[in-house]
């Protein structure tokens, strides 16, 4: 059975403290080790007819990795 996206934002709603929500996106703070918070964008988009579910969150500061080699091992 497929989750849809209202089935997420009740998911996301029940478990973390939405700060911003639209029809297509939520945002949050997603509790990590210790007193720091993780910011979480969740988006709801259309592509050729499919649904997806893109999320985003950073990952490290810029200036301390190396871009090229994060890239690299996304790829």
């Amino acid at each position: 059975m497929a989750t849809t996206w209202s089935d997420l934002v009740n998911h996301v709603r029940f478990r973390y403290e939405i700060f911003q929500q639209t029809d297509r996106t939520l945002r949050f703070h997603l509790p990590t080790e210790g007193d720091r918070t993780q910011r979480v964008a969740v988006h709801h988009v259309e592509s050729e007819g499919t649904d997806w579910i893109v999320i985003e969150s950073a990952v490290a500061r810029a200036d301390e990795v190396d871009l090229r080699r994060m890239l690299e091992l996304a790829e």
